[in-house]
This record gives structure tokens, C-alpha cells and sequence, in this order.
């Protein structure tokens, strides 16, 4: 998936593990786009069969990593040398949900909003 100021993309799925990576313009970034990149691939993975995901995050990238711990999914990540990686699984939890959920509630309270100003 890919705009203007950001990219996101899993890819190499074997044993149902796929690769995921990021790339964020740094006018856009902590205004939620990795997070809802993250939520986009792994609906669509989920249904392409990918059970994980793991990503390479360099340590000081604390908002990339911050993206996966909030998502809500269960999370392994081991740490070496200065490089994080990360082993996210896809399979939704009552928190993946609930963080869902809390990320899409604005959107939803304004198109409610939108809704009654017409009608």
C-alpha cells in the first residue's frame, strides 16, 4: 500500500510468516498512519492465509516499535546489536479488537456527525 507520504507491504510468506515494513514521511509521522497501515495489512494477510508477522526495527525507532506494542495483538521481540525484531501474531485478541475500536471512534462519531447535518 502506498501514498504520497507513507508505504507499508508484507511480503516472503512462508510457514505463514510474512515480513512487514514501513516507511513514513516525516511530515505525517505520529499522526496514527503506521498504525492504521498495520491494521490494513493484517486484515488483508489474515486472509491471505499469514498467521505472523515479523519486522527488523532499528532500537531507537521507538514510534515503529510503540505502532506494534498499541495494536493490541500479541507481540515476541527480541533485541541485539542495536535491532529489534519483532514477531507479531495476527490472530485477533479481545485487546487487538478494543484497540481497533478506540482507533476508529473519531472517524465514526464524525461521519455520524456529517450524517445528521444532511438528514
Amino acid at each position: 500500500m502506498s501514498t504520497r507520504r507513507s508505504s507499508s507491504s508484507y511480503l516472503g510468506v512462508t510457514n505463514g510468516v510474512a515480513e512487514v515494513a514501513f516507511a513514513v514521511g516525516d511530515a505525517v509521522h505520529g499522526r496514527g498512519l503506521g498504525t492504521i497501515r498495520l491494521e490494513e495489512l493484517a486484515t488483508m494477510a489474515a486472509a491471505n492465509g499469514v498467521l505472523q508477522f515479523q519486522a527488523t526495527v532499528l532500537a531507537e525507532n521507538e514510534e515503529m516499535l510503540k505502532v506494534f506494542r498499541d495494536s493490541g495483538f500479541e507481540i515476541r521481540s527480541t533485541s541485539e546489536r542495536g535491532v529489534v525484531t519483532v514477531i507479531l501474531s495476527l490472530r485477533p485478541t479481545a485487546e487487538s479488537v478494543a484497540a481497533a475500536k478506540r482507533r476508529h471512534q473519531p472517524m465514526i462519531a464524525t461521519a455520524a456527525r456529517a450524517a445528521a447535518l444532511k438528514g
